[in-house]
């Protein structure tokens, strides 16, 4: 329980996507404090300690956690007047796995942090509806733009099949057109995309939205920097073509801090800002 009460996890098998907003309008009515941050995984779960992943086999840590509890949220400062909803959601398989995800979830025990646990296949179907009352939930709970957060981590290590293939697109299109209708615009650029398997980029979200409007320069530029980085942390990045860089403003590291209370973390340029590896002045 938390200081107020309330559950820590609340564990769901739903039949529709109104149960699981039921559990979140029964946390917000609960609360002693608004909810001022919402974030939602979609397809995020722990299910082994590390991955194998590229061309040479590189074992690393897995950050399935930090899927579901981005270590900004973690990392809060306790204040009342933060108050942090979580939802995550995915087919947990069986007893045992989803037992293990709330085991690990209960060791990140943070305060006024509350985490539902929707145990459901993420489907088109499912999505579409949760994502039309979920916006209608955030609408209703007054939450800022730059404090709501969806990330989708629908990826797969191995070669997909049909059904997985078409997911994989069919899902986070569906997410994104729910949230470009009129009475959402507010949050159409508050949805985010894993980079996936990748290990120079596997801790990053970056918005969907403006995926389609990322070149490979850009790509090969954020990959040459982080690699830059994680070689010398206080390495200083020198900026010649500004609009490949614009798109930092919109990716997020899930192991990396929050601000305060006003912004749910700091964006890549903000953090190469805090960090002194890029002069203010260069930002867009």
């Amino acid at each position: 329980m938390t200081s107020n009460g309330l559950p820590f996890i609340s564990n769901i098998t739903p039949n529709s996507a109104g149960d699981v907003i039921a559990v979140a309008n029964g946390i917000r009515n609960a609360a002693i404090n608004p909810i001022n941050k919402i974030y939602v995984s979609v397809g995020g779960k722990y299910n082994a300690r590390a991955v194998q992943i590229g061309s040479e086999g590189t074992i690393i840590p897995t950050n399935s956690l930090f899927q579901m509890f981005p270590h900004f949220l973690q990392a809060r400062e306790p204040a009342p007047d933060d108050q942090c909803l979580i939802i995550a959601i995915d087919d947990f398989h069986n007893v045992q796995n989803l037992a293990d995800n709330i085991a690990l979830l209960q060791e990140l025990k943070v305060p006024n942090t509350y985490i539902i646990l929707c145990n459901m296949l993420c489907t088109k179907p499912f999505m579409t509806s949760f994502m039309e009352e979920l916006l209608e939930f955030v609408r209703h709970t007054n939450v800022s733009n730059k404090n709501f957060m969806i990330c989708n981590y629908i990826k797969f290590l191995n070669t997909p099949n049909d059904i997985e293939r078409r997911s994989a697109t069919s899902i986070p299109d569906a997410i994104q057109r729910v949230l470009d209708l009129e009475p959402n615009a507010l949050y159409s650029d508050c949805f985010y995309d894993w980079f996936g398997y990748n290990q120079i980029k596997y801790n990053y979200v970056s918005c969907y939205k403006y995926k389609n409007q990322v070149n490979y320069a850009s790509l090969q530029k954020l990959e040459k920097t982080l690699n830059e980085l994680n070689r010398d942390p206080s390495a200083k990045i020198t900026v010649r073509n500004h609009a490949e860089t614009n798109f930092w403003d919109k990716i997020y590291d899930i192991t990396g801090y929050g601000i305060d209370k006003n912004k749910i973390s700091m964006s890549l340029r903000e953090w190469f800002i805090y960090n002194k590896n890029l002069k203010p002045h260069t930002s867009i």
